[in-house]
């Protein structure tokens, strides 16, 4: 990561000279896996993993004077993991089945930073060189069947979850109480889902909706209030979401059918009394496909609505809520000519309409000296693709 090598260098009071950071991770592993019967009704798996990580650093703040491949590269955290987990489904009828799942992992991380903070402010790191081990359980259970036409499902699962690299160490983020975040707690959600998928001879259809509660999540908090000013902070937060998701699919004539679905999620920090950040908007989406002989022809119209539940400055690892965002519609088209057995040929274009939008789900425009900053980075407009698949 640098300043300098996609764009002309352009010295500010802030920037004064080419800088780099250039981070590595190191990673081995492995995993193996077993499937067994008892019997006719009765089927297992069982199986074991490791990783082990090291996060290595080095920058230079001059890479005129220090190049950045002369530097020695300074190991900041190792992470290891160590998992057992099994499988069991049993057949209560031909066409009933119950499956269940339990998995155990033994997490272990190390904190090898001396020093901690911003390349602009550095200090010394109260959690260096300190190791910490938690035994995470993990498991579900689903009830299952099937009629000639229908199949259905209803499940509830547990998972905890270990804070990751960019949690507990990444970009100088702290805790709610000191400068590291080595602390934080893992995560554990409970969560239930029912599903239904039905078919007939011009009919495709499935919904599914879930509910779940997350105790301790984990939230990348940038305005949280730190010795009166606003900090990147690692924070742990009670939350809920539930949501649904509509699929279905209708053959008009042999050649010609349409498909819509639609999906909605709706998430709540309890913790803060607002909206959890980073989520999507209800969405839906609808097609028209038409098949003759060799040639498919689709269309794709993709509708988005307006997302007002927002938590600007909170988000995840993958980005934060930077403002409310627009509603917009996508108009697509796409062919396929299948030209023999091994050769088709795809092709379309993508936002037919070149209409100018940004996802939900995306980042503000990075502050470059030289260029405009925009509030969100738009998605590509009129686009034309082709894709050749040829098997041999």
């Amino acid at each position: 990561m640098d300043n300098f090598s996609l764009r002309d260098f352009v010295a500010t009071p802030m920037n004064k000279t080419p800088r780099a950071m250039n981070p590595d991770r190191t990673t081995y592993g492995g995993k193996f896996l077993a499937h067994g019967e008892y019997n006719k009704t009765s089927k297992f798996s069982i199986g074991v993993d490791h990783q082990s990580n090291e996060h290595t650093n080095r920058m230079s703040m001059n890479i005129n004077m220090m190049p950045i491949n002369n530097q020695t590269r300074t190991t900041d955290g190792r992470f290891e993991q160590l998992g057992v987990f099994a499988e069991y489904e049993f057949s209560l009828e031909e066409n009933k089945q119950w499956v269940s799942g339990l998995r155990i992992d033994r997490w272990q991380a190390t904190d090898e930073r001396k020093m901690v903070g911003s390349m602009m402010m550095m200090s010394a790191n109260p959690t260096a060189l300190q190791t910490r081990k938690s035994s995470l359980y993990s498991g579900f259970t689903r009830f299952q069947a099937q009629t000639e036409n229908t199949s259905y499902f209803a499940g509830f699962g547990y998972v905890e979850r270990f804070p990751d690299y960019w949690e507990l160490l990444g970009a100088g983020r702290s805790s709610e109480k000191t400068t590291s975040a080595f602390n934080t707690k893992h995560e554990a959600t409970s969560q239930f889902d029912l599903g239904l998928v039905h078919q007939t001879d011009n009919w495709q259809s499935s919904a599914s909706v879930f509910y779940n509660q997350t105790d301790d999540f984990i939230l990348i908090d940038n305005t949280f209030e730190k010795m009166s000013k606003s900090a990147k902070v690692t924070r742990n937060v009670d939350t809920e979401s539930f949501g649904f998701e509509l699929d279905s699919k209708y053959s008009l004539t042999k050649s010609l059918s349409t498909g819509a679905s639609i999906s909605w999620v709706r998430a709540t920090n309890l913790t803060d009394h607002r909206p959890l950040a980073q989520q999507p908007a209800l969405q839906a989406r609808f097609t028209l496909d038409y098949a003759l002989k060799d040639w498919q022809l689709g269309m794709l119209w993709r509708v988005v609505q307006k997302q007002h539940r927002v938590a600007i400055g909170q988000g995840n690892i993958a980005g934060q809520d930077v403002s409310e965002s627009a509603g917009y519609g996508v108009l697509s088209v796409n062919a396929n000519y299948s030209q023999s057995q091994n050769i088709d040929w795809s092709f379309g274009i993508d936002n037919l309409l070149d209409k100018a939008y940004s996802e939900h789900l995306s980042r503000a425009g990075a502050a470059v000296n030289g260029y405009e900053q925009t509030s969100r980075v738009n998605e590509a407009g009129l686009t034309a693709w082709l894709n050749l698949n040829w098997r041999f």
